[in-house]
């Protein structure tokens, strides 16, 4: 369903990773990599909560683990 490295890219990805609880990283766009992965546990309009913390969409990007 998802390969290792896929980015996450629209709503219907999100939600079957949320689905299937598939592990993801996420990378934010100031360079900083989060020591965050894990999990999607809740998909907001602009928010995807990964690892008990809020990620921004237009600033994050998120890929499969």
């Amino acid at each position: 369903m998802f390969a290792v490295g896929q980015e996450l890219y629209t709503d219907s990805d999100f939600k079957r990773a949320l689905l299937v609880q598939v592990p993801v990283k996420v990378k934010c766009s100031n360079g900083e990599i989060p020591d965050s992965y894990g999990p999607i546990e809740e998909i907001t309009l602009t928010t995807v909560k990964v690892a008990g913390m809020y990620f921004a969409k237009a600033v994050c990007r998120f890929f499969v683990r």
